[in-house]
């Protein structure tokens, strides 16, 4: 069996990178804060942006270490930058010393900066971030077609096993799931936070995000979606494995190296921590300041100890990951054993006769 390909997320601290070497992980993923205006897939606040110099420096010490290097152009939008002269001049630029100092691959959510990257910089493999949104097999094999490596499927995907297996040996080789966000499943505001995400240079400080606010609220008022959440655990990396996807996705490069760390030895050992919320990228209701993103709302743990069999409700075609909010009694009865701390606890309770649903077939997921 081939080993698995973890891409993790770097903070620019270089001391990470010895470890992630020796741990196993395959490459690593980053941007410099500032793209001249072009934004990013996270709000530069939160980035702690490295200068480019600190970038590239960086790049050269993981490619020593054997580590790829991905740099991460994503933004949900560019503002049509990307038709200017200037805008195509900074985008080349960066890609060109990026390349130079030994990146081995661009991820970009846009398929005009895909284009760019591809006829400039052939050498450099091509990767489709989460935040393009790919849900389908027309989307992958889309991706494919105008020359993209790698396709990070939508999050929505990741419990799909239906879909899962019915992608062809020609395309599944070529996806990578990530791996440990805690997001809503199926969330409907996707799109927009990816927009506002790359504008969150231009807000008043003070701002809030309303998208995770919402996320945070609605996650603290529902714990069961907490369970349901399209996570990996580093336990069920295998269950991927086998039905022939071999490359995840680690977040998050707005984190410190401490948590980083302890997200490469999890997946690494594939044994979760204890407290399995603290390797998941969770909501965290921040607002902008000048130069940080202060966290707020509640926090909670979810037990890996009763987490087994989660996955297989999932495997066996009981539900495909599509749930409304009332969910149905698998992953409220696992949220009920699992998750404990600031939540809300009425929650945990078996819906009502009116709210419960029930996983029926594969196509019909839980409703």
């Amino acid at each position: 069996m081939d080993q698995p390909v973890y891409s993790i997320a770097t903070n620019f601290d270089d001391n990470l990178l010895p470890e992630y070497a020796e741990l196993g992980m395959t490459e690593v993923y980053g941007a410099i804060g500032d793209l001249g205006g072009i934004g990013q897939g996270r709000p530069l606040p939160a980035l702690r942006p490295a200068a480019a110099d600190t970038m590239l420096r960086h790049i050269s010490f993981a490619r020593k270490l054997g580590l790829g290097f991905t740099l991460v152009l994503n933004p949900g939008c560019t503002g049509n930058r990307e038709f200017s002269s200037d805008g195509l001049d900074r985008l080349r630029t960066l890609v060109d010393r990026a390349a130079t100092a030994g990146a081995t691959s661009v991820t970009v959510s846009n398929p005009v900066l895909a284009q760019i990257v591809r006829e400039a910089f052939p050498e450099v493999r091509l990767k489709v971030s989460v935040l393009a949104q790919v849900d389908s097999l027309a989307g992958i094999e889309w991706w494919l077609h105008e020359g993209a490596d790698v396709v990070v499927l939508a999050p929505r995907m990741n419990r799909d096993f239906a879909f899962l297996r019915r992608t062809p040996r020609s395309q599944v080789g070529h996806i990578e799931l990530l791996a440990n966000n805690l997001c809503l499943p199926h969330c409907p505001l996707d799109v927009y936070h990816s927009q506002v995400m790359a504008h969150g240079d231009v807000v008043p400080e003070g701002f809030q995000d309303p998208c995770l606010t919402v996320c945070n609220e609605r996650l603290h008022a529902n714990p069961h979606l907490t369970i349901a959440s399209p996570w990996i655990r580093p336990e069920d990396v295998h269950v991927y494995e086998d039905v022939g996807i071999h490359r995840f996705k680690l977040t998050d490069r707005c984190k410190t190296s401490d948590w980083l760390l302890r997200v490469a030895r999890s997946y690494a050992s594939r044994r979760s921590p204890a407290d399995l919320a603290t390797i998941l990228n969770a909501p965290e209701s921040p607002t902008w300041g000048d130069d940080v993103m202060t966290p707020g709302g509640g926090h909670y743990h979810i037990r890996y100890d009763v987490l087994d069999g989660l996955i297989d409700h999932f495997v066996e075609g009981r539900c495909d990951g599509d749930c409304t909010t009332a969910g149905c009694e698998h992953c409220r009865g696992i949220a009920r054993r699992a998750v404990t701390g600031d939540v809300g606890a009425h929650s945990l309770a078996a819906p009502s006769s009116r709210e419960r649903r029930t996983c029926a077939a594969p196509a019909a997921g839980c409703e």
